[in-house]
């Protein structure tokens, strides 16, 4: 490929591995292309806080988006998109349902809000190590402020029946599941497509220039309104038929050979 490229990755599954790491490799990769005068940005369901230091070691210098597409920020900091959840619908969610579930969270500014910040998992272990590991405050629901919210991730054993009676309850909202446990629930308009189209323009990339990378299903809309899709992994997005190519997981440097190979 000649043309000067916008390439937009997803994170976690398409950069990041299952060990919260970008191995040497991908991030060499990724820096030889924007080397050779492509541009880079990410687009990830993570927030903010929980995305910058993967944004920092990848050195995004551009407009990038968070939180399911539901936040895109310029590169001088300012916000380009901000589409968040009332926080009356998020009482909601949390009346109708929190009890029942397993844990739940809402990031928001630098810290998550949960509905027990002391939880525990079966085996004992801290339920929200992994949050307090990225220096990331616990905090219980109740002293969450009163502003609206880009997401809540709520964790259910039985999802299968419990993400049905969620959408019933809330069509007006977007749903993210994920890892057969987790249910991501945000704003209708909170999707990678909306924030991708935003970032292009802004930086003013043609569609047809434009190539994604993802794993999920939160990154169908994404890979969908790309001039060219990568599913990474097993993702559904390829028999979906919504992605022109599969490349393999970051543990087996599918990313990065794809970048060596065409760029």
């Amino acid at each position: 490929m000649s043309s000067r490229k916008l390439l937009a990755f997803d994170l976690d599954g398409t950069l990041v591995g299952s060990d919260y790491r970008i191995n040497p490799r991908t991030l060499a990769a990724v820096q030889q292309a924007r080397a050779a005068g492509h541009a880079v940005t990410v687009v990830t369901g993570r927030v903010t806080a929980s995305a910058r230091p993967y944004l920092e070691q990848l050195g995004i210098d551009v407009a990038f988006g968070t939180a399911q597409g539901a936040c895109v920020h310029h590169e001088d900091g300012s916000l380009l998109r901000d589409v968040r959840m009332p926080h009356a619908t998020l009482l909601e969610i949390v009346e109708k349902f929190g009890a029942e579930a397993t844990e739940f969270f809402v990031p928001h500014g630098e810290a998550v809000f949960v509905r027990d910040p002391d939880s525990k998992r079966s085996d004992g272990t801290e339920y929200w190590a992994w949050i307090k590991a990225e220096a990331r405050a616990v905090q219980a629901i109740h002293a969450l402020p009163r502003e609206d919210v880009y997401k809540i991730s709520i964790h259910h054993d039985a999802l299968h029946h419990f993400e049905p009676r969620v959408r019933a309850a809330f069509p007006h909202l977007r749903f993210y599941p994920w890892g057969g446990k987790f249910l991501e629930v945000a704003h209708e308009d909170a999707h990678k497509g909306a924030a991708l189209e935003l970032i292009a323009g802004h930086l003013g990339f043609e569609q047809r220039d434009v190539i994604a990378f993802g794993d999920g299903n939160n990154d169908l809309t994404m890979l969908t309104w790309a001039g060219h899709g990568v599913a990474v992994g097993h993702l559904e997005a390829h028999e979906a038929g919504v992605a022109q190519e599969t490349v393999a997981t970051p543990e087996e440097y599918g990313v990065a050979d794809w970048l060596e190979r065409n760029l």
